[in-house]
């Protein structure tokens, strides 16, 4: 019985490991941040060159290293959104900030129906794949 608790034990140590190290190896993080334009900041709506009207969506993607809290810059971007079967590719602009990379864009919407973002793209540096997708439901307030 014990030599089965400890095969187990060490199953489970050795599963651990290899799922840190695979994080380790990962190069950064993807973080998203998505909402309406009606709740920008007048100060974000102008570096961001986006305008605030009912309707209109916006979301920046930046992958973040997470040992030095910078960005990695990315290549390839796509972007999808899809709502009620209507599917929208925007344009990702890139825009520098102190020590990271945002890639900005923004899109249609119609106010509380459910609406998919789908990102993909290339982190240069390794050329590791980096995707991402959820779904979101943006209100006009």
């Amino acid at each position: 019985m014990n030599s089965i608790r400890r095969s187990a034990l060490l199953s489970a140590i050795v599963l651990l490991s290899a799922s840190v190290s695979a994080d380790e190896k990962a190069p950064c993080t993807l973080k998203v941040y998505a909402s309406t334009t009606l709740e920008l900041h007048s100060g974000l709506e102008e570096l961001y060159g986006l305008e605030r009207k009912p309707g209109r969506g916006w979301a920046t993607f930046t992958c973040i290293n997470p040992v030095s809290l910078s960005s990695h810059k990315m290549s390839g971007l796509e972007l999808q959104v899809i709502q009620r079967g209507a599917v929208q590719d925007p344009s990702l602009k890139e825009w520098y900030d102190v020590n990271r990379i945002y890639y900005v864009t923004s899109f249609d919407y119609i106010s509380g129906e459910p609406l998919m973002l789908s990102f993909s793209a290339r982190e240069t540096e390794t050329n590791a794949k980096v995707e991402y997708g959820r779904e979101y439901r943006l209100f006009d307030r």
